[in-house]
């Protein structure tokens, strides 16, 4: 079985990270009710220690471009995007806000 091809399983897409030259998963598109800028939740794992490693998840904001796709477009359609209120509210946005962040990263 191809679980690539299973349509209800949400398969975060793959960016490359800049700022630490490898590869994570894009969870969100963020913005600010503040700032019109987009920005990014991603995760990947941090691998330290030369006798015995140790694996830390990190899951920081970025700015969207920062990012580059690893991916066809397409699979940056169903990211979800979301909205922190100015009361500091986590919401969710419609799927196609009026600025909407890139569909193809650089």
């Amino acid at each position: 079985m191809n679980l690539n091809d299973q349509p209800h399983l949400y398969r975060p897409p793959m960016v490359w990270l800049n700022g630490v030259n490898q590869p994570g998963l894009l969870l969100a598109w963020i913005r600010t009710a503040q700032s019109p800028q987009w920005q990014a939740i991603v995760t990947w794992i941090k691998t330290t220690g030369s006798e015995t490693t140790r694996y830390q998840r990190l899951t920081p904001i970025v700015a969207a471009t920062g990012l580059r796709s690893m991916e066809d477009p397409q699979a940056y359609s169903d990211v979800p995007r979301l909205q922190f209120t100015a009361d500091g509210i986590l919401q969710p946005l419609p799927a196609a806000p009026p600025s909407a962040p890139p569909q193809q990263l650089g």
